[in-house]
């Protein structure tokens, strides 16, 4: 008989309980007390933890998995959905003049207009320009965001307040798009260059960074995720942070959070940007469980939407090998610093070049530093030399992939076929190689950045990068036809999947002892689904609905 001190606060039974742990996969029933897993086993053994205190609740044969993981997404970039303008569902130049004129009517009192979500193939190739947005607005500035993050596209007035004109000489780690007169189109490509204008003009205060964050994570709980990594907080770091800080303060954090600080790519703020970094560790041990900062984000190279992702070979009919944002040497020293400083190293890394000068700077840390459990990550992880895959398991990197891009969109027909040719676009986003070697492959979305419009009310939902990982298909498109298969031998199965959004996450985030699996003596983070996704046909996964989530056994989002 189970002693009074064993029973549980709450206990589910009848369900079928994935576990992700390899000793015992399935289970029936688990029992929690005080945030922790107390028992998971069989329903007989279950009802012994129930007392008349305990919540019993019967799954009714509904699978449990472990609580989702975003292992890299933006939280603070769905701003723009809440206090800005969200272009991501414009198609064409009159649909992103519709939405301007709506905000800006609709807010006469905003000094600036901010917005998200414009994507280069819905222009020619002169891109956008000034005049698209002066013909709606020109009497204050407007700088929206591409899709990527990587491409500002401002006003005349933004340019003018920056000082940006014909003369302006060339940045470091960024490109003043020109016309054939020199003059400034009002496109400004990668940190060095959009930094010009952000310089000059303020973005969105705390209270709407507080506010989109509060939206976030009610959606975020929705689809099952109980744990982030905010991959970079990019722009006014410290006024984001600050954010988080106060949901936290609040009690109102309804997700784990790990956080990245910046280091930008500029030599004159190295000092001061690790230091800001040093402080939120610091702040954040002291001060929170919930909220974690141990990592630090640093930017190599840029996107192949803009040319400016590092390749071995050149774009297709250029002799451009891409951007690359760190000079070697500089990025080496800078890295191994940080590993000095026992950080998480989190490197933006698309093209293959850039993965290998990434590898080369985390065996220098580890040769001057000596050998520790480190676990930097990689993200996006686009191309890889095939001398470079042994690497991720000989130095415990961690690739963080996005299978939300494991797909054949426009953005694969009219601009990476273009940019880096059939041979190279057919083989983006490796998986299953590195797994087949041991190597923890993570997940995430990079949401809201480059997620394209969604059939889906909740585009970064883990379930969409669970399917489009077995398939390796846009989940709105017929996965059975091979025209639609992006790298077909990187398909993986639903069990890797299914880890690489928990366990493998868990691991990235230093967290594999407390969650990421359901096992005895971890925090109760579970998610509860509609429809078993192990016995459906895989095209119905992504749109299968999470019934329940629980964070550390308290129910933070409920179906019912």
């Amino acid at each position: 008989m189970i002693q009074s001190q064993k029973k549980a606060d709450m206990v589910f039974v009848n369900g079928k309980i994935y576990t992700v742990d390899k000793k015992n996969k399935w289970a029936q029933a688990v029992a929690v007390k005080d945030k922790k897993i107390i028992f998971v086993g069989s329903d007989e053994e279950g009802h012994q933890y129930i007392s008349d205190d305990s919540k019993m609740i019967d799954l009714n044969g509904k699978v449990m998995l472990p609580g989702f993981f975003d292992c890299h997404v933006h939280p603070t970039g769905y701003v723009h959905d809440v206090c800005g303008i969200n272009l991501v569902q414009c198609k064409s130049i009159e649909e992103y003049q519709i939405e301007i004129k709506k905000y800006s009517t609709n807010n006469p009192d905003k000094e600036v207009i901010l917005g998200f979500g414009w994507f280069h193939t819905d222009f020619d190739e002169d891109g956008p320009n000034t005049a698209i947005i002066d013909e709606i607005v020109n009497d204050r500035p407007v700088l929206l965001y591409s899709g990527d993050v990587h491409n500002l596209w401002v006003n005349s007035k933004a340019l003018e307040i920056a000082g940006i004109h014909k003369d302006t000489k060339e940045v470091k780690n960024g490109v003043i798009v020109r016309d054939e007169n020199g003059n400034p189109t009002g496109c400004l490509n990668e940190f060095g260059a959009m930094q010009l204008v952000e310089k000059h003009i303020s973005g969105y205060d705390k209270m709407e960074y507080f506010k989109t964050l509060k939206a976030f994570q009610k959606k975020a709980n929705q689809v099952g995720i109980t744990t982030i990594h905010d991959a970079g907080m990019l722009q006014e770091q410290d006024t984001k942070y600050s954010a988080y800080k106060h949901l936290d303060a609040s009690e109102a954090l309804t997700l784990r959070v790990r956080l990245s600080a910046i280091i930008y790519p500029n030599e004159a703020s190295i000092t001061e940007d690790i230091s800001f970094a040093v402080k939120m560790r610091e702040d954040n041990m002291n001060n929170s469980e919930r909220l974690q900062t141990n990592t630090v984000k640093v930017f190599l190279d840029g996107v192949p939407e803009a040319d400016t992702a590092l390749l071995e070979q050149p774009y297709i009919g250029s002799e451009n090998y891409g951007m690359q944002l760190w000079q070697e040497d500089s990025f080496k020293k800078v890295v191994g610093k940080l590993d000095e400083k026992q950080f998480q190293i989190h490197v933006h890394s698309m093209g293959d070049k850039a993965i290998r000068y990434t590898l080369d700077a985390f065996e220098y840390a580890e040769n001057i530093n000596g050998e520790r459990d480190s676990r930097h990550l990689i993200a996006h992880v686009m191309l890889v030399n095939e001398q470079d895959f042994i690497r991720f398991k000989n130095l415990n990197i961690i690739p963080v992939v996005q299978p939300f891009w494991f797909e054949k969109t426009e953005l694969y027909d009219d601009i990476l076929v273009h940019n880096l040719g059939k041979e190279r676009a057919n083989r983006q986003y490796p998986m299953k190689r590195l797994l087949d070697i041991d190597v923890k492959v993570a997940c995430g979305s990079d949401g809201p950045v480059a997620i394209t419009e969604s059939s889906l009310e909740i585009p970064f939902n883990p379930l969409i990068a669970i399917q489009q990982g077995i398939t390796r298909c846009n989940f709105d498109k017929d996965h059975k036809n091979k025209e639609n298969i992006l790298y077909p031998e990187e398909r993986v199965t639903l069990e890797q999947m299914i880890e690489a959004v928990t366990i493998n996450s868990a691991y990235a985030c230093f967290l594999e002892d407390v969650t990421g699996s359901i096992e005895t003596g971890k925090y109760a983070d579970f998610v509860v689904l509609e429809n078993n996704i192990f016995e459906i046909p895989v095209e119905e996964i992504a749109r299968t609905e999470v019934l329940l989530t629980v964070l550390e056994g308290k129910v933070v989002y409920n179906k019912q």
